[in-house]
């Protein structure tokens, strides 16, 4: 990631994954390197907020080391937060049921479903 701060002042944001593509940077002018939690914040925020077809009942989920900006993100829009061990496998069985719609943790790893109910259970990994 070294690189990817290199360009925070030529570029308004920029954003990069590591090599195997299981993690994510970004960066801005103001902020630098922003805060992982921050941005898995936001995203949720988004993502609850323009996936109507995703199960009501589907959790948000993140690791026990993870900022609590994510649970408030989680009381705000009245989805159940699913806490679990560090280790991205946790969300696995959730994010293929359907149980969980979002999975982040601390080290800028997120998955979550897809748009339509004949998708759900399907995750699509980022970051």
């Amino acid at each position: 990631m070294a690189r990817l701060v290199d360009l925070k002042d030529r570029f308004r944001v920029a954003f990069a994954n590591d090599p195997d593509a299981d993690r994510h940077g970004i960066v801005t002018r103001t902020a630098g390197l922003m805060n992982p939690n921050h941005y898995l914040a936001v995203a949720i925020r988004y993502l609850l907020t323009h996936r109507p077809k995703w199960p009501e009942h589907a959790a948000v989920g993140k690791t026990l080391v993870s900022s609590s900006v994510i649970d408030s993100r989680c009381r705000n829009t009245r989805r159940r937060l699913y806490e679990v061990p560090v280790g991205f496998k946790w969300f696995v069985p959730g994010l293929f049921d359907g149980s969980c719609c979002f999975g982040g943790e601390e080290s800028a790893g997120a998955s979550f479903l897809r748009r339509g109910p004949a998708q759900c259970g399907r995750p699509t990994k980022t970051g």
